[in-house]
């Protein structure tokens, strides 16, 4: 089972995206915990994307700046959440895991959302195909 949506990269999206993924817990009889876990991942890389990709303010209308979002029960009782959109490569797998031994003042700015979904999810996969950013999360069932 799949649900998919299209979202503006605009913060108030999030909502939509939220409301999706919270359906799509209840018709696949997720725990609570599962869907919250869910729905921090799809919130941090969403806003990430139009913070960081799009670089709020919004650019201008068009195909070209949509959001991708879609959510799919795998075999072998795993969720996978994957976004894509148009925004300027960056694939998060690469970037230095941030250092949360340091104290929050001595830590550089960015990199917490990252390590957050990271931390949250068993598996993350990056990759750019034909202009787009492709980031899948594979969050597996009763872990």
């Amino acid at each position: 089972m799949d649900d998919s949506i299209s979202l503006a990269p605009e913060r108030k999206e999030w909502a939509r995206l939220r409301e999706l993924i919270e359906a799509f817990s209840v018709k696949q009889g997720l725990s609570a915990e599962l869907s919250a876990s869910l729905q921090l991942i799809g919130e941090e890389w969403f806003i990430n994307i139009i913070m960081h990709g799009y670089k709020e303010p919004v650019p201008a209308e068009g195909p070209s700046q949509k959001i991708a979002f879609s959510i799919t029960r795998q075999p072998h009782d795993a969720i996978r959440l994957c976004f894509i959109d148009h925004a300027p490569p960056f694939d998060p797998l690469r970037r230095q895991a941030a250092n949360i031994e340091l104290p929050a003042d001595k830590r550089g700015i960015g990199g917490l959302g990252i390590h957050l979904i990271r931390s949250i999810a068993d598996e993350c996969r990056y990759a750019r195909k034909d202009g787009c950013n492709y980031f899948e999360m594979i969050k597996k069932i009763g872990e």
